[in-house]
């Protein structure tokens, strides 16, 4: 009887634990099939650019400013994200919404083929933005609050290697169709008359001219995005469904069981964080800029200044950036295991400058450093944003209404530091190189004050906390993040 009851209870408990393996696996790969559904969502634009072009009869400058609609949208839905998410309260309605946010992209985008008027297109994105930024601010605070500041490192790093993905895999899928749709002229190995048509080199179909007449029907390269809206649709089925099985809320109290701790801060007041904020809305802002810049602008330098590439080289050198990306943030799901946020970030901010200077100061004379620095940029800032994230998240809760703080920064550095690029870029297009030595070097700045203003912060709180102890307030869950604080002062300070 005692081996038979011994027995039933191993059963039992295989059971449970296979249960709880299935859950957490079943949730980490619903977020990072999500996360590859964004990651195509915005890549996709730029190789169907021209496309996009032709099809409302416009120009790619009205095109290409469209991409500034989205990011006004991106930083209204970050903000509307957090209300949202406040109001939501329960995983249930929350990843409801994510359900469907995920559906009304996948409309929006199956509606392209068939759109042909310009103004229509620009709000198409603008909501689309809107629903971009809510999914990735909130998905991103649903990390952080199902695993916790403290457990969430690795987690944060791989939701944001699987954008890499989905923004690598995008292009490739669409190129058959570029390919089948195209009736082009072939591409010439020379430099845009304006910055204007940078947009058009760094698609599949170089230099070419979009006043050509294309089939006013549906053309081939629609399908592409067919295919990412049908992607977005399965997303959206397969949220709704983790959301009624209540997947989330075992694989939390599977985390709890074994010691971890979800988020469970309270939210401290707006105006004791102010100034930490502003630091780290302009460390995302840079982060953006250091990226973003050589991202938009590295084809065109390659090609327009005395470094001379050819179109074929010059195309090459975004693929390289990616490359390095995406190795980078593979790193970082390893790596965040071991190493402190803030010192991944310290890693990715010095190693940039010192790839900057080395560009800066040999890039003209040695062109094959084009090639280091592509690779070297792209692995050394892939860790910037999630582990700025995790790094904040250690000084306060920002997965509740405090989420769009990281997406603010990211989006103001895109609507703001695009467009100063390509002006600089119009004076000499090797200073665009300059640019960016000097936006690694400001996001050094901002860090170190967000640092300084970090441990002002913890040290703050602790030291109100245990006045609140002393006092015998009811603090438990307060108590312990002071602990745990208390601990990550004396390790930073070391």
């Amino acid at each position: 009887m005692v081996l038979g009851e011994i027995g039933k209870a191993k059963r039992k408990l295989l059971k449970l634990k296979s249960m709880e393996i299935f859950c957490k696996l079943t949730l980490i790969t619903s977020i990072c099939l999500a996360r590859i559904g964004m990651g195509a969502f915005q890549s996709i634009f730029g190789p169907t650019l021209l496309y996009l072009a032709d099809k409302v009869d416009s120009s790619v400058t009205n095109i290409s400013m469209i991409t500034t609609g989205k990011s006004i949208g991106r930083l209204f839905g970050s903000v509307i994200g957090a209300i949202l998410k406040n109001m939501t309260g329960s995983d249930f309605k929350h990843l409801l919404l994510h359900g469907g946010g995920f559906f009304i992209l996948g409309v929006l985008y199956l509606s392209i083929p068939w759109i042909n008027k310009y103004w229509l297109l620009a709000v198409n994105y603008i909501i689309a933005g809107i629903f971009f930024g809510y999914l990735s601010t909130s998905l991103q605070a649903f990390v952080l609050q199902t695993w916790g500041a403290k457990s969430s490192a690795t987690h944060i790093q791989l939701y944001h290697l699987m954008y890499t993905v989905g923004a690598i895999v995008t292009p490739l899928m669409a190129e058959p169709f570029l390919k089948e749709s195209s009736k082009t002229k072939p591409a010439e190995d020379s430099c845009p008359n304006s910055i204007i048509n940078i947009s058009i080199i760094t698609t599949s179909a170089p230099n070419i001219s979009t006043t050509s007449s294309l089939p006013a029907g549906f053309d081939q390269t629609g399908m592409a995005y067919i295919i990412v809206a049908s992607y977005l649709f399965f997303i959206s089925i397969l949220f709704a469904v983790i959301s009624i099985t209540s997947i989330p809320d075992k694989v939390r109290a599977s985390i709890s069981d074994r010691g971890y701790t979800a988020e469970q801060r309270m939210v401290e007041p707006f105006r004791n964080l102010i100034w930490f904020f502003l630091c780290v809305i302009g460390y995302f802002c840079f982060i953006g800029s250091d990226s973003g810049l050589f991202e938009n602008y590295i084809y065109a330098v390659a090609l327009c200044s005395e470094l001379s590439f050819s179109v074929s080289q010059a195309a090459q050198i975004g693929s390289v950036f990616f490359i390095g990306n995406g190795v980078g943030r593979m790193s970082g799901v390893i790596v965040s295991n071991f190493v402190k946020p803030r010192n991944i970030i310290l890693f990715g901010v010095f190693g940039s400058i010192i790839i900057m200077v080395l560009m800066s100061s040999f890039g003209q004379n040695l062109p094959w450093i084009t090639w280091i620095v592509s690779v070297g940029l792209g692995y050394t800032t892939s860790m910037l944003f999630p582990a700025g994230v995790s790094w904040v998240s250690e000084i306060t809760d920002i997965s509740g209404k405090y989420m769009f703080v990281p997406e603010v920064g990211n989006a103001i550095g895109n609507l703001v530091m695009t467009p100063v690029g390509g002006y600089i870029f119009a004076i000499d297009p090797f200073s665009v190189v300059y640019m960016i030595l000097g936006a690694c070097v400001v996001t050094a700045i901002m860090f170190a004050f967000a640092l300084c203003y970090g441990h002002r912060h913890k040290a703050a709180v602790v030291a109100g906390a245990n006045v609140e102890i002393t006092n015998g307030n009811n603090c438990t869950t307060y108590g312990t993040f002071v602990a745990e604080t208390d601990q990550q002062i004396s390790g930073d300070i070391s």
